[in-house]
């Protein structure tokens, strides 16, 4: 089998990891073998070995703080999902060997882009590599109309602090007009 990488990229309550968690489901229901993994210092919605979605779906998840620390695992799996990707130092580095090296099918969500509209992390380097691509957009948290919120805003806490993990309580989807 060939390695194959699908990224899911868009702001926060865009639907990144609704979308993970419905592709997760999709793959185990063709009996495929899946690893599940997240960031380590993601506890937002839940201290367990979990992912969860703003609206608290949930799928049990290996936690770690670099994607190489799973190596050791992979060859069990048929396909690896990797939710929050922006924040893996070793994420492009772990990515292509998962593809390349241990031929596995390799789907990653996270950020495009950080409260800055600049890049965070690794999640842009990957889209040359990558077989697919899909950007998901949030609606604006301010217009409330439909507008489209393609961009995350912080809230609350310092501007200046980028790994700075947080949910509504730190971060709104907005528009272009409402970033400004």
């Amino acid at each position: 089998m060939q390695g194959k990488l699908e990224l899911i990229i868009g702001n926060m309550f865009s639907g990144k990891s609704t979308e993970l968690i419905r592709r997760i489901n999709t793959t185990k229901s063709i009996n495929k073998n899946i690893l599940v993994i997240n960031y380590s210092l993601d506890n937002r919605y839940s201290s367990q070995n979990e992912i969860s979605t703003h609206d608290l779906q949930k799928m049990k998840c290996l936690k770690v703080s670099f994607i190489k620390d799973s190596f050791d695992l992979v060859n069990d799996y048929d396909s690896i999902f990797i939710d929050e990707g922006q924040f893996f130092p070793d994420l492009y580095d772990s990515v292509i060997m998962l593809v390349e090296k241990f031929n596995k099918h390799v789907i990653v969500s996270g950020l495009d882009g950080d409260s800055n509209r600049s890049v965070f992390g690794d999640m842009i380097r990957l889209i040359p590599m990558c077989d697919t691509v899909d950007k998901l957009r949030a609606y604006c948290n301010k217009c409330n109309d439909g507008t489209y919120g393609p961009f995350t805003k912080k809230i609350s806490g310092s501007p200046s602090e980028l790994l700075d993990i947080g949910g509504s309580d730190k971060y709104i989807p907005v528009c272009r007009k409402h970033f400004n």
